[in-house]
């Protein structure tokens, strides 16, 4: 349990910094357009591909090393929260580029969350299942929850660039969480084992 706690930690703190800086840039998209449409693109960018990707993205986690799916999908989705950050450090930010980076990084997080659940599996015993499930989607409705109302604060204190700030952080948190922990291997399926043999 104690590697899952680890783990869990940092995705929790991973998921809060992504909720404020995609809040956050939908805000700022909102205010500098004025057009609902574009509110609506950005959100759609940042959820269709992953609705889009989960039927097959759990055929190929079932088939990958979980912490490393983990580790590949945080770091493209800092890789993108850096890009972001350029953009605007260089004030050519804009809308095309925003859809686009969401869609990349939603791209990641459909194969993110889908190693992330079945890492529990692996790193909880199955007496603690339920409970592990349950902090998993506690996670999941905190950055829901939390993002709208932190998102305000820190935009109105010190604009999207003090998010795009946090969330890098969090990545980083997320990342090295993950790397000071090892996961178990998943013990061979029946239908393995027979390909194998």
């Amino acid at each position: 349990m104690r590697t899952f706690l680890i783990v869990w930690f940092g995705q929790l703190v991973s998921i809060i910094g992504t909720s404020l800086t995609w809040f956050g840039l939908s805000v700022w998209v909102y205010l500098e357009s004025g057009s609902v449409t574009q509110l609506s693109m950005m959100i759609l960018a940042a959820t269709l591909p992953r609705i889009l990707l989960a039927p097959v993205a759990g055929v190929f986690v079932d088939r990958w090393n979980r912490r490393w799916t983990m580790v590949v999908s945080d770091a493209a989705s800092g890789v993108a929260t850096a890009v972001i950050a350029i953009a605007f450090l260089f004030d050519v930010v804009g809308f095309p580029l925003l859809l686009v980076i969401g869609a990349i990084s939603a791209m990641f997080e459909a194969f993110h969350w889908p190693s992330y659940q079945a890492a529990i599996s692996l790193l909880v015993p199955k007496e603690r299942y339920s409970q592990a499930s349950g902090m998993v989607q506690l996670a999941e409705a905190a950055g829901q929850l939390l993002a709208p109302f932190l998102g305000a604060l820190m935009i109105a204190a010190g604009g999207v660039g003090l998010l795009i700030a946090i969330d890098a952080v969090t990545f980083v948190i997320a990342i090295a969480t993950l790397m000071v922990v090892r996961f178990p291997k998943p013990p061979p399926s029946a239908i393995g084992e027979k390909a194998a043999g």
